[in-house]
């Protein structure tokens, strides 16, 4: 889960609603890790499989997104009035024409209602990335009646950094090894993926 970085965390229940297209590591890669050929595709069904659990848990272990993954989280008690925004769970923050920041917020009767683009400011170059709310929401107190959708990640796969991919694989061969373990064994065992791992990880775990 998300690590408290500098500011009292607003965030609540936050978790994907849209699973990355593009893993960090593609079944070639990871076949070609595997020593299979690439007419060997029995079993590339399961290799894919294995490879977004490993994304998954490194992710976790991490507290990162590698590649375009939508976040949905609940909030209150949102500062509108400090001048560096909100940081984003789960960076890099990924903004740009495809990929939207979306404020949502249940009124006094019930209806739904939109933050409007203009009343955000979306600063996606820091690490993490900030979100600044421009104005108050009607409505609005400590209850969690607000709701943000943010993308996190990549959208390239060659701009995950190289120890993540080089984890990943490694946690792929070890589970198509044994075909009984799980990622958190390798992560609680494997001192090598910790490594890895912890030279990226954005939450101190190493």
């Amino acid at each position: 889960m998300y690590t408290l970085l500098t500011t009292p965390s607003i965030f609540r229940s936050v978790r994907r609603i849209v699973e990355p297209a593009v893993e960090p590591v593609s079944v070639a890669e990871a076949k070609e890790h595997l020593r299979l050929l690439p007419e060997q595709a029995d079993d590339d069904a399961y290799i894919g499989a294995l490879i977004s659990a490993c994304r998954y848990a490194a992710e976790e272990f991490t507290s990162r997104t590698f590649t375009a993954t939508r976040w949905q989280a609940k909030f209150s008690n949102w500062n509108t009035c400090t001048c560096r925004g909100v940081e984003m769970p789960y960076p890099p923050l990924l903004y740009d024409d495809e990929h939207s920041v979306m404020i949502t917020y249940e009124e006094d009767d019930g209806s739904i209602s939109y933050v409007n683009d203009e009343d955000l400011r979306v600063d996606p170059d820091e690490l993490p990335g900030r979100v600044r709310l421009l104005r108050g929401i009607s409505g609005y107190c400590c209850d969690g009646n607000a709701t943000i959708k943010w993308w996190g990640g990549t959208v390239d796969p060659l701009g995950v950094p190289m120890p993540v991919k080089a984890a990943i694989m490694r946690m792929v061969a070890q589970l198509y090894g044994s075909r009984g373990d799980d990622p958190s064994v390798i992560l609680r065992e494997d001192l090598a993926v910790r490594q890895m791992l912890g030279s990226v990880s954005w939450n101190g775990r190493c």
